[in-house]
């Protein structure tokens, strides 16, 4: 494995700042480990700094910045 994605992770309004989403990403986290993925990657929208903050807790840091226009 390449490297380890985790494409979405949404805690009901009611459950965040509860350590819901933290727990969800440790498990994310140890099953990635115990597949031999040497990197974890998680997306985040721009606009939604929360998320990022929430991720950055995690370990996580900015790597890319994906630029897109419509057509």
């Amino acid at each position: 494995m390449r490297e380890a994605r985790l494409n979405s992770l949404w805690v009901l309004p009611a459950h965040r700042s509860a350590g819901v989403g933290a727990l969800l990403v440790d498990e994310f986290l140890a099953w990635a480990r115990e597949r031999g993925a040497p990197h974890a990657v998680v997306t985040a929208f721009a606009a939604n700094e929360s998320a990022q903050r929430f991720y950055e807790r995690q370990g996580f840091a900015s790597h890319t910045v994906t630029l897109r226009t419509r057509l």
